[in-house]
């Protein structure tokens, strides 16, 4: 009962502390535009379909603009603690999740989600991750349960909706459930038959989210978005001579350039409870990925990165114009990486945590990586690691669970 005590006071104080965050944030940008239009839902929600394939996620930021703006703070500050909550249940019962959950939730840099106005890059960005938790968090139920329930079914198809209308995270749940749905074919034989019920759900989500990913891939405005050239030409006009592999290229730099040449507290506590894990099991290599993270502050973000006139504030790394350090930050990054990956196989002592890591990481990286194919991988901003963000969040969570089973 005190246990129970403690997570309730944690997610009061969570929501209380993320409230306070959102207080001072106004009605600018994307949000101010659409404030302004005057369409009635429906009508915008039209408009959205034919213009860029975001029917729901912008048509929801739309609804919301309606009312007033004080109301969407406290729902948003209330579906981060909902999220924190989701995530703990999916870590186990111990309150030590619910504690933790919260605590790691005031890691993630809200200021993101200043770069499209805060409505619009909520709706486009934190609410698809928050379904695909929601989706997880409903799988589980019904394994635990062996049944499926009516609201269950609900929140799993409208969640998958509205998560695989969005590029990102479409392709992240996807290709989550994919995995799941390999890896339980190939366990299949031990369950026997007393999970049927979960495996026809876990087949027909998938096959669910490719048929939303699918409509939405190819809806009318996500097809004129992605043969239009307006948005290269304001943004981003040397994309067009830009081969695949350059693409490739400044998806990875400008990927990594964020996430490990900038201040990002939660892949330091990621690498730190690597490290621990690695000091624990003496495994040595595993203390390299925290020991090139602290050079790095040490030294100064700054000199590994470059700020070009068209990244609109975002850094990346220059190799081929700016000598030697563009090329120890490119090394570095892939020494932290590599032996991130190779830590991990030897401190992580479950398999199945271990494949959980994996593909959540490597999901996450996808989601910005890809960035490299848009014309807007610096116009779209900070907002588009909110993904692997949470990624990285969850991953931190896994390495606390395989250090206290362990």
């Amino acid at each position: 009962m005190r246990g129970k005590k403690y997570g309730i006071i944690a997610y009061i104080g969570l929501f209380f502390l993320i409230v306070l965050i959102h207080m001072p944030w106004n009605i600018i940008s994307d949000d101010a535009v659409n404030l302004e239009l005057g369409l009635s839902c429906s009508d915008y929600f039209v408009r959205q379909w034919n213009e860029n394939g975001r029917y729901f996620t912008d048509t929801l930021a739309y609804v919301f603009l309606k009312g007033p703006f004080l109301f969407w703070k406290l729902f948003d500050s209330f579906l981060y603690v909902l999220l924190a909550k989701m995530t703990a249940y999916l870590l186990g019962e111990d309150v030590i999740w619910d504690v933790a959950c919260c605590g790691m939730m005031l890691l993630f840099p809200f200021e993101y989600m200043i770069s499209a106005g805060y409505i619009a890059t909520s709706a486009n960005y934190m609410y698809p991750v928050f379904c695909i938790v929601l989706i997880a968090f409903c799988l589980k139920k019904i394994y635990v349960e062996e049944k499926a329930k009516t609201w269950e079914a609900a929140c799993i198809v409208l969640a998958t909706m509205y998560s695989t209308n969005h590029e990102q995270t479409g392709i992240a749940l996807t290709g989550i459930l994919a995995c799941a749905a390999v890896f339980w074919a190939r366990r299949k034989k031990a369950e026997g038959t007393a999970k049927a019920e979960f495996a026809r759900v876990l087949y027909g989500e998938l096959a669910l989210a490719v048929l939303c990913f699918g409509v939405s891939f190819f809806s009318p405005g996500h097809l004129g978005r992605m043969h239009s050239v307006i948005e290269m030409e304001a943004w981003l006009p040397q994309y067009a001579e830009w081969s695949i592999a350059d693409k490739i290229y400044r998806g990875y730099t400008s990927t990594v350039a964020v996430l490990l040449f900038q201040r990002q507290d939660l892949v330091t506590v990621f690498v730190t409870l690597l490290a621990a894990l690695a000091l624990k099991k003496r495994f040595w290599a595993g203390m390299i990925p925290l020991s090139a993270e602290l050079a790095v502050k040490i030294i100064g973000y700054d000199h590994f990165v470059v700020f070009f006139p068209y990244s609109r504030g975002m850094p990346d790394i220059d190799l081929l114009e700016n000598g030697a350090a563009p090329q120890a930050a490119l090394a570095l990054s892939v020494v932290i990486i590599g032996f991130t990956v190779f830590s991990l196989y030897h401190v992580v002592g479950s398999r199945k945590r271990l494949g959980i890591l994996y593909v959540l990481l490597f999901m996450g990286a996808c989601t910005r990586e890809l960035m490299g194919f848009s014309a807007t991988i610096y116009a779209s901003s900070f907002r588009t690691f909110t993904c692997v963000l949470f990624a990285v969040l969850a991953g931190c969570l896994l390495l606390m669970q395989e250090w206290a089973k362990g």
